[in-house]
């Protein structure tokens, strides 16, 4: 089959095959990038200072409970072992077999 040639769409006489594209005004002008990105950066910061600062008050909290914790967790151990000291020697050598065993490996 032979395929006709396609015919090309002439202008209208008078008309300009160009294209005007419309020109565009903002009705306020748009604010300085530079002045922007600064404004931006610094409530960036901001905002960053102010989640640090909550996050470093939180980490000190926790840092002192957790400190209490041993102290008294220290106390009681100390407690124990004066109550019954054959008793936590016995615990301690047990618990030195077993990491022993666990480090040693398997035997081949």
């Amino acid at each position: 089959m032979a395929r006709s040639p396609r015919a090309k769409a002439t202008p209208a006489p008078g008309s300009t095959s160009e294209t005007v594209e419309p020109t565009v005004t903002p009705a306020t002008p748009a604010p300085e990038p530079q002045a922007k990105a600064g404004a931006a950066a610094s409530e960036t910061r901001s905002e960053f200072d102010d989640q640090f600062e909550k996050f470093r008050t939180h980490g000190e909290e926790a840092a002192e409970m957790a400190a209490d914790q041993l102290e008294l967790a220290r106390e009681l151990i100390i407690e124990q072992v004066k109550a019954r000291p054959l008793a936590a020697a016995a615990a301690a050598v047990g618990v030195g077999v077993f990491l022993g065993l666990l480090l040693a490996g398997p035997r081949r």
